[in-house]
């Protein structure tokens, strides 16, 4: 089992290890899902060139899980997904469409 740390509300970055920890999955899950669904990969920084992802990040594999496991979501299914919520111009920045898709999800499973 993963062990999941809370971050502060002030951390901008985080590392990959600190992502998973987080969304509740593995490093090698989230690296999987960045090329089998073809999602922006985040900027490497450092001589390192260490992975540097942001909040949404977070909040885009926290949606890829539900959608998943809780779902039953395909990989096309996440996928064909993602590229609606990208595609929706009624909608503002990522974050503002993860909580209308959280608000949907939560009240079609109350039916």
């Amino acid at each position: 089992m993963l062990l999941k740390k809370h971050f502060s509300s002030d951390k901008v970055y985080f590392k990959i290890t600190e992502v998973a920890n987080e969304v509740g999955i593995s490093t090698s899950l989230i690296r999987f899902w960045e090329k089998s669904l073809g999602l922006k990969k985040p900027e490497r920084e450092g001589v390192k060139r260490i992975r540097v992802y942001e909040r949404q990040h977070i909040e885009t594999f926290k949606l890829i899980k539900n959608l998943i496991r809780r779902d039953k979501y395909t990989l096309k299914g996440v996928q064909k997904y993602l590229k609606t919520l990208n595609n929706n111009p009624k909608s503002g920045d990522l974050l503002s469409q993860l909580r209308e898709m959280k608000e949907f999800l939560e009240s079609i499973a109350c039916i």
